[in-house]
């Protein structure tokens, strides 16, 4: 059997006893039986995070999902990058003197939203620390 013992709301210490005398020994030190949950699947761009309930005396772990604002900051830089390719082409036709190969004026309109989005979640991330 599996017991616990709370250290805070993300952390516990597990032991495993053998007997009932090991297992009454350590509920008076404050340890109660663990009842573990599986890891949920996510989808991407989302997390699972564990955290610990006392529930009819017994330490039950919970998960809840939440947004990898990391991973959404990762995804969206890549999308600027995957459109590197398109200022290119527009800087040399304008030093060619050629016309350009994009609408100029919406490809920074649709970059700079994406910029804006990373800040925002950046800063999310600054405020969740």
């Amino acid at each position: 059997m599996l017991v616990a013992k709370i250290i805070n709301q993300s952390e516990i210490e597990v032991l495993h006893c053998i007997n009932n005398t090991q297992i009454e020994e350590l509920k008076h030190l404050g340890y109660m039986e663990y009842i573990q949950d599986d890891k949920p699947i996510c989808i991407e761009g989302d997390k699972a995070t564990s955290n610990y309930q006392v529930i009819d005396n017994k330490i039950v772990q919970c998960w809840s999902i939440s947004k990898d604002n990391q991973a959404i900051i990762n995804e969206l830089k890549e999308k600027l990058s995957k459109s590197d390719y398109r200022i290119i082409k527009c800087m040399e036709a304008q030093l060619t003197g050629n016309a350009f190969p994009y609408d100029v004026e919406l490809l920074h309109l649709e970059r700079q939203q994406v910029r804006d989005r990373i800040n925002e979640l950046e800063e999310l991330i600054l405020t969740e620390l």
